[in-house]
């Protein structure tokens, strides 16, 4: 079988195997990370006992009997798969072309995500997490209905925040109440009597 390329012109010789060799011995893209669902699920482990581990903190200050006190409280770190893809070394498309591709990891990709789903859940309903951002991420989302005056429906608002309805809510009550004033000065500008000229 001939060899390599052809020195004279730079050609591969013909009847030259190399490719055959480099395809056969060839893995397609990168190595898989994780080739078995337990290694997949030691390395989520490393997660969540690394979120445990390394809470959140936060400076608050006290006013104590001696003075101002400074104390660090520690605050629930909320687990995500974007922190757990970071900790893996892999990207948000890797996780998710493992969840869609790769049968044997499903399994273990689907606990992951329903344990990821259930600590922020638990968290936003005790108060550690902010429930309007869990609820974002988690896809969901609070419908609120206003009625107007007339008992007829405003609008309807999907994930606005409580300042914003507030804010809109303001409005509304402002315009009512200079409709409510034009039509008190209206009133009494009729009813007022005429002086008789002089």
């Amino acid at each position: 079988m001939p060899e390599g390329k052809d020195p004279e012109n730079g050609q591969f010789i013909e009847g030259n195997d190399f490719w055959r060799v480099a395809f056969e011995n060839h893995t397609i893209g990168k190595p898989r990370k994780f080739k078995t669902p337990e290694q997949l699920k030691e390395a989520c482990a490393g997660y969540f006992d690394w979120v445990w581990n390394n809470p959140l903190s936060e400076e608050k200050v006290f006013n104590g009997p001696d003075g101002i006190v400074r104390a660090t409280v520690d605050k629930m770190r909320a687990m995500t798969i974007i922190g757990l893809c970071n900790h893996l070394g892999i990207g948000e498309r890797t996780w998710r072309d493992m969840r869609d591709t790769r049968e044997d990891l499903q399994g273990v990709i689907e606990f992951v995500e329903q344990l990821i789903k259930q600590q922020k859940v638990e968290g936003a309903m005790a108060g550690l997490l902010k429930e309007t951002i869990v609820m974002r991420e988690l896809g969901m989302h609070e419908t609120t209905r206003l009625a107007g005056h007339d008992g007829q429906e405003l609008n309807i608002i999907d994930d606005w925040s409580q300042m914003e309805i507030a804010r809109r809510f303001a409005f509304v009550l402002a315009q009512t109440f200079d409709q409510k004033q034009k039509q008190l000065e209206h009133t009494n500008g009729n009813s007022e009597t005429k002086q008789p000229a002089e």
